[in-house]
């Protein structure tokens, strides 16, 4: 189930889990693990309250997020504070109300499912495997105890594990694969005449009232918004730990001392059976969970198929399906008593029953890997860059705290905090709130540069941190007010786009008329000819365009099919202004039966997942209501 619910979860399903695994704190239930301080209810669901604390964490991870993928165009395109934090609170809402009925559902996750997703994350591996280090890392980062994030982990993916089973039971008939594939395989012959709009670029004039005009018309696009220029610090790791010279006595005591880190993890491909134990298990139940146990190894001795009896008698959940596997797995992971009995298990060989937390395993090692040694000379770079970071680090934070104090005891300069730390003073180019170059592309600092301390009063920045290992502190040394550009400096500018557009017009105005008398029956070649332009045929062309531009290819396929001998036109234009007069000169409709299995299969799962996400959206509908959804928008 894991698996499949990596390789299927699109959308804000894997939103879910990525939003899940890089916020702080548990956002999907475990309300137990805020603090009683921030009581604020935003929504209920339910009888469960969702606090404005959660909405804020949300909400925050959520903007960084958009602001990583928006990049320089976060400011345009992102949504306001009220219309972001309404989409994570609705997604928030979703997620309560898909974990309340999964849990009435009965659906849940096992313990070594939650362990294995965590051992598979990228976030918590070093070089591919499982890093018990990165993983406990990533907890203090949190603040969080290893049992409630898990806790909160585990909701999440049961949540999806129920989206995708309503995604997964739409159905689709195979007359609606056939008719889709009649589509997706429809081929066209062109017929296409290209009008370049350079042909009429060296006539077009732009006299001065047109310039005029156009100018008074278009203001806001010589609009040129307040810009400013910075001065700043920046204090990094990666600068500090270029300085850092490491010596080979250093460089082979941290080998010997690290000498575990450099041996290949240990890990065991295995699968087992389990006779599930309740923790409050009586004698009596215990002992007929060890007689199922031992009837089961009796059966596995006696020949049968290992795989075959765990589909039949495991209790496992999420590995019974695949024959009890568990595939690879590392120290440190597992119950401690079935990690001891499978790391000590040879290859082929089924262990004695073994008691763990969960109850009672029957335990298969089917491979066995790692536990090489590495030598000095292959990771010598590998040490040198990890002592020179270490030392850099250090350095770093008693740098930052430094930097932070000088700046804020000398806010008209940075040069003492310069002189004292050995930092140049750097130098922005213009910036506007909206957009930067350099350390400016980034949003932080442009608001830093254009708040009111450090743009109006003058003053040093806060430090910032763009990153856990870099910091700026910047001040404004010039700046230019928002203004419109006068017509004297954008003649030029405004000029060459009344001539484009004028060459435009004209390029459309032909385009038309060649239009008008293709479609009214005359033939391609004399018409284009006739202009001294040139006719190109494709044939056979598919949805993919081979190679047309996407504006060609999508008015080709817009367009109707042609009549009885002949040719459906349209006009279409393409960038830089060129038009392309565009003919449908035949429509061959696909023909199911050329369709490979594979195709036939992306096309059904594409059907049905628009299908399953239509409803589960009405699913989701049905449950709030059904549930009851308060929201409190004063606490919004």
């Amino acid at each position: 189930m894991l698996q499949w619910i990596r390789d299927r979860a699109q959308g804000w399903l894997a939103w879910i889990i990525v939003l899940f695994i890089t916020v702080p704190f548990a956002l999907w239930g475990v309300n137990q693990y805020f603090q009683a301080a921030s009581r604020v209810v935003v929504a209920k669901v339910g009888e469960r309250e969702i606090l404005q604390a959660e909405l804020e964490r949300a909400y925050r991870a959520q903007r960084e997020r958009l602001r990583e993928t928006l990049g320089e165009r976060f400011d345009e395109l992102a949504p306001d504070e009220i219309a972001l934090k309404r989409q994570v609170l609705d997604g928030l809402i979703e997620g309560e109300v898909l974990l309340q009925a999964a849990r009435e559902a009965g659906m849940r996750l096992g313990d070594v499912q939650v362990a294995q997703f965590i051992a598979s994350n990228p976030a918590f591996q070093r070089d591919g495997r499982f890093d018990r280090g990165r993983y406990e890392a990533f907890l203090a980062r949190r603040g969080e105890s290893a049992p409630a994030f898990e806790a909160g982990l585990r909701g999440a993916l049961v949540r999806e594990q129920l989206a995708l089973a309503v995604q997964g039971t739409a159905l689709v008939a195979a007359a609606e694969v056939d008719e889709a594939l009649r589509l997706q395989l429809e081929r066209r012959d062109l017929v296409l005449i290209r009008v370049p709009v350079a042909r009429f670029a060296e006539a077009a004039e732009a006299t001065e009232a047109e310039i005029a005009r156009h100018y008074e018309a278009h203001k806001d696009r010589y609009r040129e918004p307040r810009r400013v220029k910075a001065a700043y610090l920046e204090l990094s790791v990666e600068a500090l730990a270029r300085d850092v010279q490491v010596s080979e006595e250093a460089l082979r005591q941290a080998y010997e001392e690290g000498r575990d880190r450099f041996v290949t993890p240990e890990e065991r491909h295995v699968r087992h059976i389990l006779v599930a134990v309740p923790p409050d298990a009586d004698e009596a139940t215990e002992a007929a969970a060890r007689s199922r146990i031992e009837a089961v190894r009796a059966r596995i001795e006696a020949g049968e198929d290992f795989a075959e009896v765990a589909k039949e008698a495991s209790e496992d959940p999420g590995s019974a399906p695949q024959g009890g596997d568990l595939g690879w797995i590392q120290q440190g992971i597992m119950d401690p008593a079935f990690e001891k009995a499978a790391f000590a298990l040879p290859s082929g060989k089924v262990s004695e029953p073994v008691r763990s937390a969960f109850g009672w395993h029957l335990i298969e090692v089917l491979e066995r890997r790692g536990g090489e040694g590495r030598p000095f000379e292959a990771v010598r770079e590998t040490l040198a860059e990890e002592l020179r970071r270490r030392q850099a680090e250090q350095r770093y934070f008693e740098l930052a705290d430094r930097l932070a104090t000088l700046a804020y005891e000398n806010p008209q300069s940075l040069e003492p905090a310069a002189e004292a730390l050995g930092l140049a003073v750097k130098t922005t180019d213009w910036f506007s709130p909206e957009q930067g170059a350099g350390i400016a592309a980034d949003a932080r600092v442009r608001a830093a540069a254009f708040s009111a301390a450090v743009l109006e009063e003058g003053l040093n920045s806060d430090p910032l941190e763009l990153a856990p290992d870099r910091m700026v502190v910047l001040r404004v040394i010039e700046q230019r007010p928002e203004r419109v550009r006068p017509l004297e400096e954008v003649r030029d500018e405004v000029a060459a786009a009344v001539r484009a557009e004028k060459a435009a017009r004209e390029a459309e105005a032909l385009a038309e008329r060649l239009r008008g008398r293709l479609a009214a029956g005359e033939d391609p070649q004399q018409v284009a000819a006739a202009q001294g332009l040139a006719v190109e045929r494709r044939d056979g062309v598919g949805r993919d365009g081979g190679g047309l531009s996407p504006e060609v290819a999508e008015a080709a396929f817009r367009l109707p099919g042609p009549g009885a001998g002949a040719v459906s036109w349209g006009v279409v234009a393409l960038g830089g202004g060129d038009r392309m007069v565009v003919g449908v000169a035949r429509v061959q409709p696909g023909d199911p039966s050329a369709a490979d299995a594979e195709l036939r299969r992306r096309l059904r799962e594409a059907i049905a997942e628009g299908r399953g996400r239509d409803e589960l959206a009405g699913l989701v509908g049905r449950l709030r209501q059904q549930l009851g959804v308060r929201i409190f928008e004063e606490n919004l």
